[in-house]
């Protein structure tokens, strides 16, 4: 079960879940992505979502989503996920679907790794296209 921090509760729980959106993050420049994800999350264009195991008070799952505009559309994206038994979390989504709705977001999108499609295929998601990219060294040489 995931529940929505609010943006005035993210720095005193920063802490706590940071790590998650680090190993989440993981390959890029996680300290500068670290803080505008927690500058973001704090002025409300990205959220965090926290969850935990069943019979569990401890942190076991972060999930950030943005939102965003595609041509005028307001979209909802996952931008990462990090816990553990994520598989046994998957059937939450439906609440964040439900959140995204109720807010007036057109679609749920989720921008990550090719494993995704097929986990997230029987819950009711297509491929529609791929993002590349690349990480660029440090500007001009």
């Amino acid at each position: 079960m995931y529940a929505l921090l609010a943006p005035a509760n993210v720095d005193k729980n920063w802490m706590t879940i940071a790590p998650w959106i680090a190993q989440a993050i993981e390959g890029s420049r996680v300290a500068q992505d670290l803080e505008q994800i927690k500058t973001r999350a704090m002025n409300g264009s990205m959220q965090i979502w926290v969850g935990a195991m069943p019979k569990s008070k401890n942190v076991s799952l972060v999930l950030v989503t943005e939102a965003i505009l595609i041509d005028e559309v307001p979209m909802l994206v996952l931008r990462m996920l990090a816990g553990v038994d994520i598989d046994e979390c998957l059937p939450d989504m439906a609440m964040i679907e439900n959140w995204a709705t109720n807010k007036g977001f057109h679609s749920l999108q989720i921008w990550g790794r090719k494993g995704w499609e097929r986990k997230l295929k029987p819950l009711g998601f297509r491929h529609e296209y791929t993002i590349l990219s690349k990480v660029l060294d440090k500007g001009l040489h």
